[in-house]
This record gives structure tokens, sequence and C-alpha cells, in this order.
């Protein structure tokens, strides 16, 4: 497990399933972490975590959904 993947298991172990937008806005500060899409790109591709829903997001540019995730629970 890298850095990153430490840093959002410890977040989602906190505060339980977020979606990508609050992972990258409460880890930004203190991991370069990029854009949504890739903390997105980056959590899907990991064996550590898995999507359990999407919400819908809207900003100024219109809507958009956005994954929420947990950490796998391995058995």
């Amino acid at each position: 497990m890298n850095r990153f993947e430490k840093a959002v298991t410890r977040f989602l172990e906190k505060k339980g399933p977020s979606s990508t937008h609050e992972i990258q806005y409460n880890l930004k500060d203190k991991y370069y972490i990029g854009s949504i899409k890739s903390v997105g790109t980056k959590l899907h591709a990991s064996q550590h975590f898995r999507k359990v829903n999407t919400v819908i997001l809207t900003g100024q540019n219109g809507s958009y959904s956005v994954a929420v995730w947990e950490v796998k629970k391995h058995e």
C-alpha cells in the first residue's frame, strides 16, 4: 500500500464511506493528488477500496456524478 492509499484508508476509517470529491478535498493540503478524476482513477485501480454508490454534485459548469468509496474488507 502506497502513501496515498494509506492516507485514504485512514480518512475512510475515520469518516466512513465518502465521495471522491470529499476525499480529494480533505487530502489535497497534505498530498498532491490531482483532480477528482485522477483520484477516482487511483481508487478504482487499487485493490484496497470498493465503490459503493454514486452521488450527483452540482457546480458552476453543470452537474456530474462521482463515486462513493469505502475500504474493502479483507476476509
